[in-house]
């Protein structure tokens, strides 16, 4: 018999399944800081430490779980797209998550902060937890990420919002996406 938690009733939950089989999976939470508290909220607040402020412009990612065999491929990559589209189509300016310290260097790479805040969390065995975030800049304008990882991960789910209009981009900012990809494509082509 399942149980029902609170977040159950405003978040989703992104299946990952690589022909027949279900490969991994990551709960998005839809929250506001207030009445809908994240995750990473409540398990601050039981620890009695010091919060991080929520609202309305974020979401969380919790639960982010990936069968080993396929962590070094591109299903990574394909769960951060689908996680930068659904923040982008809810008109939300952020993500955090909580991770452990391995975890938390995949997180990093692509552009999410640690904030400083850590907990314990008891459904994974008491595992030391850190909170991270990111901006959607980090998406749209590869900021606090290295250029060589922005385009892989983000220029084509860019370039793909944009089309759909799900996020706006001006003049310029159209033109620094079709450098970087240039400039990512032509610097692979001569140096990998």
């Amino acid at each position: 018999m399942a149980t029902s938690v609170v977040i159950d009733y405003y978040s989703d939950i992104l299946i990952v399944r690589h022909r027949s089989n279900i490969i991994g999976s990551a709960t998005i939470i839809y929250g506001n800081g207030k009445d809908k508290p994240f995750e990473v909220q409540q398990q601050l607040m039981n620890e009695g430490g010091a919060s991080l402020e929520y609202n309305d412009s974020m979401i969380e990612v919790a639960a982010l779980c990936v069968l080993k065999d396929y962590r070094k491929t591109d299903v990574m990559h394909g769960i951060f797209e689908n996680l930068c589209y659904e923040m982008m189509k809810h008109k939300k300016d952020y993500i955090i998550a909580s991770s452990d310290v391995f975890l938390a260097k995949t997180y990093k790479m692509i552009g999410f902060r640690d904030t400083g805040k850590t907990f314990i969390q008891p459904k994974y065995k008491d595992l030391h937890m850190h909170v991270l975030i990111v901006n959607k800049n980090a998406a749209l304008k590869a900021i606090h990420i290295d250029f060589f990882r922005w385009w892989p991960i983000w220029g084509p789910i860019v370039k793909y919002m944009k089309k759909e209009s799900i996020v706006t981009i001006g003049g310029w900012g159209s033109a620094k996406l079709y450098a970087r990809e240039f400039a990512y494509k032509l610097m692979k082509a001569l140096f990998f």
